[in-house]
């Protein structure tokens, strides 16, 4: 994980390093440290805006935060260009609109 004054953490997955990193992008200052809870299942964050933050690390934690700023599924090729073509296409967020 790296953190930075352009108000990011990111999270780089040092087995691929041609993928593009998470972006934790919620921060309103200087992102100062970063570190992985013991389970490594949260990612927490402080910034100089005086807040700790806490990050769900787990794609299905990840998936439902999205859903809750979406207004449908992803289309096939949101799919492809976002999750990846290693997985199959699923229903992304199944229960907006609901």
């Amino acid at each position: 994980m790296t953190t930075s004054r352009d108000k990011t953490a990111r999270i780089w997955d040092l087995n691929d390093f041609r993928k593009l990193p998470i972006l934790l992008d919620d921060h309103e200052d200087w992102v100062m440290t970063g570190c992985f809870d013991p389970t490594s299942s949260l990612v927490l964050t402080g910034s100089r805006d005086k807040y700790i933050r806490t990050w769900t690390v787990d794609p299905k934690g990840m998936a439902e935060r999205l859903c809750e700023h979406l207004s449908g599924n992803m289309t096939a090729a949101e799919w492809k260009e976002f999750v990846g073509e290693e997985l199959p296409y699923e229903a992304s967020c199944p229960n907006v609109g609901q």
